[in-house]
């Protein structure tokens, strides 16, 4: 299992064509070298699925988790 964090394409906005072409290949065997690539939104998913023809089940989103200043207050109070 790989988990992927971030969108690639926008990770490799400023890279020099030899390094996209490097980290794209890659990339590609890596994922699809893997039963299953975790992936932390809907947008990181779509952008493996887009980009490198990573699809189907190989896909799992599991969203990161949003604090809101209500987590505090939480923890603070008696269990």
């Amino acid at each position: 299992m790989i988990r992927a964090a971030n969108t690639y394409q926008r990770e490799l906005g400023g890279a020099s064509p030899p390094v996209r072409l490097a980290f794209n290949a890659a990339l590609r065997l890596a994922h699809h070298s893997a039963d299953r690539t975790l992936c932390v939104s809907r947008g990181v998913a779509a952008d493996l699925e887009r980009n490198f023809g990573v699809g189907g089940e190989r896909l799992v989103v599991i969203s990161n988790p949003v604090y809101d200043a209500r987590m505090a207050e939480r923890g603070a109070e008696p269990t």
